[in-house]
């Protein structure tokens, strides 16, 4: 269960994704809430489902963030996959999350000043640098360089 600083902070993550990223919504607000929404647009071919499950002790720590849908994300060429690197410095990827889907890397440092619109951002960036990786073959971490602190 939340505290009521935690539900404060959630109502404020909520205004937030609100304004700024409208195709995110809270799911599950007792205890297992995750944010999850769809990154597409000009710069990402298809449609991307991000989820962001919180911590329970959110925001003093870090949530991770997967891309859920497509599950299965290929590498150039189509013969192996992201989710099967797991935890990848070139593809800024750690350890595989539910059902093996890819979870990024997004932040070297999470404090409770930042908020879930940075996450989804750099998730966003992150889906940016894969299709580019997608076209040329090189690794995701030749457009995004070292996670952002």
């Amino acid at each position: 269960m939340w505290t009521q600083q935690q539900r404060t902070r959630l109502a404020i993550e909520e205004k937030l994704l609100q304004k700024y990223m409208p195709d995110f919504k809270f799911y599950d607000r007792t205890q297992n809430t995750y944010i999850a929404g769809i990154v597409n647009g000009p710069q990402v071919t298809q449609d991307y489902t991000v989820m962001i499950p919180l911590p329970l002790d959110f925001p003093f720590s870090k949530p991770k963030v997967y891309i859920i849908r497509p599950e299965i994300l290929r590498l150039f060429g189509g013969q192996d996959t992201v989710n099967s690197l797991s935890t990848s410095h070139d593809f800024h990827t750690l350890e595989n999350g539910p059902n093996g889907v890819v979870q990024i890397c997004y932040l070297s440092h999470w404090d409770a000043s930042i908020t879930c619109v940075k996450a989804i951002l750099m998730a966003r960036l992150w889906l940016v640098a894969y299709e580019q990786h997608l076209q040329t073959g090189e690794p995701v971490a030749r457009y995004l360089g070292k996670p952002e602190s």
